[in-house]
């Protein structure tokens, strides 16, 4: 329904999809950029959901992903938060953390607890 719909020319399905491919690349590539430029920076994180033992090893602890305040829900990356030291509270959902952040995985933030 829109006017470029009734203009001549189409490109083909084939040409559409290969840019809409590059162009996804590209935006990965640069939100990934993005989250790499974290790194080192303090950030709150909301703890979204507690990481089991069993996903982990055991020498770890638990640990906990959850969104900084910059991260929107279903757009955003997330922020695993690394275990905090021992004697230390575990997470809870809910809880705002204060963390630095260590690493990516992509879009995603790996942080430590302060």
């Amino acid at each position: 329904g829109t006017e470029g719909a009734t203009l001549p020319d189409h490109l083909s399905d084939d040409v559409v999809a290969a840019r809409v491919e590059r162009l996804s690349a590209l935006v990965d590539e640069l939100a990934a950029q993005r989250a790499q430029d974290r790194i080192g920076e303090t950030v709150s994180v909301l703890v979204e959901e507690l990481l089991g033992e069993e996903l982990l090893d055991a020498a770890d602890g638990p640990q906990a992903e959850g969104r900084a305040a910059h991260q929107g829900p279903e757009v955003d990356g997330t922020t695993l938060l690394l275990p905090r030291a021992a004697g230390l509270p575990a997470y809870v959902v809910g809880e705002i953390v204060e963390a630095i952040v260590v690493d990516t995985e992509g879009v995603d933030l790996v942080a430590e607890p302060v």
